[in-house]
C-alpha cells in the first residue's frame, strides 16, 4: 500500500536470493541471503489437544495445519554441510539442533518472509 504521495507505507519484503531445499513433504531447509543462518521451515498438525483463551476470555480448540520456522543452532549452512546428522531434530548428547522461532502460521510465505526480515 501506499500513501498518496507514493511511497510505500511498509516495505517489499525481501527477495529469497536461495532456493528452499525440500527434506519431504512439509519441511524445507533454506539459507539466509547473506548465508549466515540456516533456516528450516515445516508443517505440523494441530489435533485439537491446544487450546488458547481470545481477548474476551473465551477458550478455543486448535485445529488444523499449520507452519513453524527454526535456526540451526549450531552454526551457519557452511558448518552445517559438514554435520551428517543436520536433519536431526536433536543431537547425540540429546541438544536441539533446530531452534523454534516462529509457529502458529497458516501459510509458508510468511514464515519465510518473517525468517529473512528477523534479523535485518
Amino acid at each position: 500500500m501506499s500513501s498518496g504521495g507514493g511511497v510505500a507505507d511498509d516495505p517489499l519484503p525481501p527477495e529469497r536470493l536461495y532456493p528452499l531445499w525440500r527434506v519431504e513433504a512439509g519441511d524445507y531447509l533454506f539459507a539466509s541471503n547473506d548465508t549466515t543462518t540456516l533456516y528450516r521451515v515445516r508443517t505440523y498438525v494441530e489435533d485439537g489437544s491446544a487450546e488458547y483463551r481470545d481477548e474476551r476470555g473465551r477458550w478455543h480448540v486448535v485445529t488444523g495445519t499449520y507452519w513453524a520456522g527454526y535456526v540451526y543452532a549450531f552454526g551457519t549452512p557452511e558448518q552445517a554441510s559438514l554435520d551428517d546428522d543436520v536433519l536431526d531434530w536433536t543431537d547425540d548428547s540429546g541438544r536441539e539442533r533446530w531452534t523454534l522461532v516462529i509457529t502458529g502460521q497458516r501459510r509458508r510465505a510468511d514464515v519465510v518472509e518473517y525468517l529473512l526480515t528477523r534479523d535485518a
